[in-house]
């Protein structure tokens, strides 16, 4: 099994190949007047034309148009104050299905999204979206699992979106299939043991491997990949048996071999047993 531990993740770096047009699409969705998934020259004028407007003091060098260097300085600071904001109540799924589809549809994907892999408990976030390949090219896709980060209290499966687009169109057209998943997360108004949040993720896995035929996949080539809290649990699923943490997906059809795993900045001291114990306590 290969595992890779990353200490620092630069979501701007992993873009930098985006145009202006995809990261204005990216960050603002609604720019794309005929939700045509592409921002065209008259779009994208209208959207510099009201960025002066409002912010003035984006055209630094005042000549009435923003040139390539001002565009990537509005960019920049807009990113910068999207990862600054919180999702407003940790209790939602976060679930954009508007911005979702935008996306997918400029990367020209397919995917089924928002599927319960397990009964709705009372924070109604277990749900998992799975992105299809775009290219052909085994007889059945290894697939790419994304674990969100957010502390163990927030953060959404769509973080795969708003962050990973590019990496997201390489898998993908690599002919791999790709699902990013929600689980349940503390201070959201319901009693949970810390190892509840590692067992959700355990049973996305498991049901994944369930449906590995009706999604065109192989159960024994599965990949997970977190940042953060997110990345935690990507090493749990990878480094435990397909029956570990039992939840409500189970039985051999549902076994599975998790074959890597990629981990952005996660705590890894979950892989201890005598600490591992000690997180066995309850929280509201």
């Amino acid at each position: 099994m290969l595992v890779v531990f990353c200490c620092a993740y630069d979501a701007d770096r992993v873009q930098a190949e985006e145009t202006f047009a995809e990261k204005i699409l990216r960050l603002f969705p609604q720019a794309d007047r005929n939700n045509d998934g592409v921002l065209s020259e008259e779009e994208e004028a209208a959207v510099s034309q009201r960025v002066m407007q409002r912010y003035p003091q984006a055209d630094q060098d005042g000549d009435g148009v923003l040139s390539e260097t001002e565009k990537q300085d509005l960019v920049q600071k807009a990113s910068q104050r999207g990862r600054k904001q919180r999702p407003s109540s940790p209790s939602r799924s976060g679930t954009n299905s508007q911005n979702t589809d935008a996306v997918l549809k400029q990367l020209g994907l397919k995917g089924d999204l928002d599927i319960e892999y397990r009964k709705n408990t009372k924070q109604q976030r277990n749900r998992l979206d799975f992105i299809y390949p775009r290219t052909k090219v085994y007889e059945r896709a290894p697939l790419f699992i994304y674990i969100h980060g957010g502390g163990n209290t927030g953060g959404t499966k769509n973080a795969l979106y708003n962050k990973s687009s590019l990496i997201l169109k390489e898998l993908t057209e690599s002919g791999i299939a790709v699902a990013t998943i929600d689980y349940r997360v503390f201070g959201a108004g319901e009693e949970l043991g810390f190892h509840q949040l590692f067992e959700d993720c355990k049973d996305a896995l498991r049901f994944l491997a369930k449906n590995s035929d009706r999604y065109g996949i192989d159960p024994h080539k599965f990949i997970t990949w977190g940042t953060s809290a997110g990345g935690s649990k990507a090493l749990v699923a990878a480094l435990t048996d397909s029956d570990f943490l039992p939840g409500e997906n189970a039985g051999p059809e549902t076994e599975h071999t998790v074959i890597g795993a990629i981990s952005f900045y996660g705590a890894t001291t979950y892989l201890v047993p005598e600490l591992w114990e000690k997180r066995l306590q309850r929280f509201p």
